[in-house]
């Protein structure tokens, strides 16, 4: 939050049309040289926060105000635009990442990709390229974008239908447990773990992160990794006229509901119609198929088995 805000007032009082320069003095309304960030605390870090025994605020740093610790911290933005930079790309798009990175090691020698690999599972964004330039956007950030039902076409494999999928449940982890360095301590290697409540076997799904990251932090990413993996069971393929070209990677589309059934409502059963998914594969064959198309949030359940 405090980089966000960092971001938020120097880049709008950076603009000259919203910090004018005045007449009477010769200078901007907002004199962004002389702004400063508060505040550093001469308290050593890491000591606080962690000797609570010695500073009973410690609890408060999680939350609090301090820069101590974090002020050589990068934006997630900063990191992939200089990541692309290094193999020669630089028509990239980073402004909708949105993202704080206490540490990052590259420990070989290897392709962007898999320097950015770490990064897009445990920042949940996606890449693509859409007219020359590399797009970086949030995952669930994007715009939603409904298609009629009756706009599919039959691209010679689809039949011009609406085919749902479902991967084995032997497929789908029910743990996953997540390996990074930890942070606002000793950096010792620490793990965390995300289980449903319902798992009956326990299939691991281990992933080693080279991040420095807190405890929550492992976890949250730990948490969602596995929603996402229950969540993602569910997907659709279908195909699309070429007047839909606009669609690609990683947009998110709703099929949409025709007006006969726009008087359902909450414990109403009905099909695939309503649903969101996020687009993780086209083929560009004539008409534009797109394949695989993973569900990232179900809002109805389904009319039966699949």
């Amino acid at each position: 939050m405090q980089l966000q805000y960092l971001r938020a007032m120097i880049g709008y009082w950076g603009e000259a049309a919203h910090n004018p320069v005045s007449a009477v003095y010769g200078g901007p309304m907002v004199d962004m040289a002389h702004a400063h960030v508060w505040c550093w605390d001469a308290r050593p870090y890491p000591a606080f926060p962690n000797a609570t025994a010695l500073w009973a605020d410690g609890a408060n740093y999680a939350l609090g105000h301090w820069i101590t610790g974090r002020a050589m911290g990068q934006s997630l933005a900063n990191v992939v635009a200089e990541v692309c930079a290094g193999v020669g790309v630089t028509e990239v798009d980073t402004s909708r990442l949105y993202g704080y990175l206490r540490g990052y090691s590259l420990t070989e020698v290897g392709t962007a990709r898999s320097a950015l690999q770490p990064l897009l599972l445990a920042y949940a964004f996606d890449v693509a390229e859409r007219d020359g330039r590399v797009n970086f956007v949030q995952r669930g950030a994007g715009a939603v974008a409904a298609i009629d039902p009756g706009a599919v076409v039959d691209d010679g494999s689809s039949a011009g239908v609406v085919q749902a999928l479902r991967a084995a449940e032997a497929d789908v982890s029910g743990c996953v447990r997540v390996n990074f360095t930890e942070a606002d301590g000793d950096y010792q290697g620490r793990s965390a773990e995300a289980l449903f409540p319902d798992e009956s076997v326990h299939k691991v799904a281990q992933s080693d992160l080279a991040l420095v990251m807190t405890q929550a932090e492992g976890r949250t990413i730990a948490e969602r990794w596995l929603a996402e993996a229950r969540v993602a069971r569910d997907g659709v393929k279908f195909a699309l006229p070429p007047s839909q070209a606009a669609l690609g990677a990683g947009d998110g589309v709703k099929f949409a509901l025709p007006p006969s059934q726009a008087a359902l409502g909450a414990g109403d059963v009905v099909t695939l119609e309503g649903a969101d998914y996020r687009i993780d594969r086209v083929e560009d064959t004539g008409a534009r198929a797109l394949e695989r198309v993973a569900g990232f949030r179900i809002h109805v359940p389904w009319s039966g088995e699949l």
